[in-house]
């Protein structure tokens, strides 16, 4: 038996990524361009501020955590480790969406939730944090 993917496998799998790859791009400008910005991942620095800011402000464990742009999910699946409150990702983008949808799947976390949405459009809950 070979073990060695056949030619047709390998082209099917580089098709397939390759269109994997022109979606996620096609994806990220159409949303880039929709909202006025592109997408951002945040990095260390940025999360401890944002952890900083939000530490001083939140007063219960009822206290919802809105990430408006949440893109691939980093921030939010770093809020809900460090307060254990719910958390929801807002992102408009397709691409990043279901990324991120599939990690929050995949960790069977509980307290983070996305949605595809405008983020302008949203109905925030008073007394929630959002974070940006």
């Amino acid at each position: 038996m070979d073990l060695v993917p056949s030619k047709a496998i390998s082209d099917a799998l580089f098709i397939v990524g390759l269109f994997l790859f022109v979606f996620i791009v096609i994806d990220l400008a159409i949303a880039a361009f929709r909202y006025g910005i592109s997408a951002t991942s945040s990095n260390k620095g940025m999360r401890a501020g944002v952890m900083s800011m939000v530490e001083k402000q939140i007063n219960s464990k009822d206290t919802i955590l809105y990430d408006a742009g949440a893109g691939w999910g980093g921030l939010c699946f770093a809020l809900s480790r460090k307060f254990n409150n719910p958390v929801v990702g807002l992102e408009g983008g397709l691409a990043p969406w279901l990324l991120a949808l599939a990690r929050q799947k995949a960790q069977n976390n509980t307290h983070v939730t996305f949605k595809r949405t405008n983020i302008h459009k949203v109905q925030y809950e008073n007394g929630s944090i959002i974070v940006a």
